[in-house]
């Protein structure tokens, strides 16, 4: 986007961009286009204090999880000139968006950027659990010992049911269907798709493998009576959030065996000593680190924080 010299001046003053290596994360046409804006490296979370005083000057302020701040009415208090977000995530249930938009803050994420390897990387816990891939390395190399089995199953033929058919759940039923699984699928919304809709203690009941695709708004989706409806033997895949599961209760669902395996993105537990090899897997919310994630969602950012400042600058 080409902003007219006049108004390049406009928007260039009071914007705050938060990122984990600063410049270095945005190549040389990118900080042309960030031109004016004031942009600080970020690598690891930051106290809300550290954040406030840094932003509580700006209009526009674009940011990653990275720095770990959760955008509350306490923290809007102390930004008075704050006029746009930018923020680089989906997820938004870190900002109170009632709040956010009772003081006509304009709330730009990345809506679609990691949809693909979300997917893709769902597919890969499910096959890591299902043929033992993790345990077969580790035993390769010897840190586990010989004892421990790598048999595994197979995921051809298995009855999938994706809670959250949005984005990422249809993705990941495309990446499925040429397995010969069968998808179904719980949504609040009837969605137009071949999958067959079914109620939540349906899926939970006849489901070899469960999918959780949803949105976390602060409500956990398994918790103990969900895991009791789950099919003796089924898999429970997380790629979303790890509150969306109660861990102690999945936690000890794996060890009596009632699930056969849960793979989150996210590290639930440190001490894993007491549930059996290759029933848990844990994979450190790296489900959207992919090379063209990055590529694709530091530019759709870029492309948010200009189009803020320049709807910004028009408002003034």
């Amino acid at each position: 986007m080409i902003l007219k010299a006049e108004t390049r001046q406009q928007v260039m003053i009071g914007t705050l961009v938060l990122s984990a290596r600063g410049e270095q994360s945005f190549t040389a046409t990118q900080l042309a286009q960030l031109s004016g804006a004031s942009i600080a490296a970020v690598p690891d979370s930051i106290s809300e204090d550290q954040f406030t005083t840094l932003a509580q000057q700006k209009s526009v302020v674009a940011l990653t999880r990275r720095p770990q701040i959760s955008i509350t009415r306490k923290v809007l208090d102390k930004l008075p000139n704050l006029r746009a977000l930018c923020v680089y995530s989906t997820g938004l249930e870190w900002i109170d968006l009632d709040e956010v938009k009772a003081r006509g803050i304009l709330c730009l994420s990345l809506e679609d950027y990691c949809s693909s390897s979300v997917a893709e990387h769902t597919v890969g816990m499910l096959l890591s659990l299902s043929r033992r891939i993790v345990l077969s390395d580790l035993k390769s190399t010897k840190i586990i010992p010989e004892h421990i089995s790598l048999r595994g199953f197979e995921v051809a033929n298995k009855k999938v049911g994706i809670i959250g058919l949005g984005r990422i759940g249809k993705k990941t039923a495309e990446l499925l269907k040429p397995f010969g699984c069968s998808i179904n699928y719980h949504d609040p919304l009837e969605i137009s798709t071949p999958y067959q809709r079914v109620t939540k203690d349906e899926l939970l009941k006849t489901c070899d493998i469960v999918v959780l695709a949803c949105p976390y708004s602060g409500i956990c989706e398994i918790g103990r009576t969900e895991v009791n409806m789950m099919k003796t033997g089924s898999v429970l895949l997380n790629p979303s959030r790890k509150d969306l599961v109660d861990t102690p209760t999945i936690l000890d669902a794996l060890r009596t065996k009632k699930v056969k395996g849960y793979a989150v993105d996210d590290v639930v537990v440190q001490d894993t000593s007491e549930i059996e090899y290759g029933r848990l897997l844990q994979t450190y919310h790296t489900a959207w680190y992919s090379d063209e994630v990055l590529e694709r969602g530091t530019q759709m950012w870029v492309d948010n924080i200009n189009s803020a400042r320049e709807m910004v600058s028009s408002n003034e």
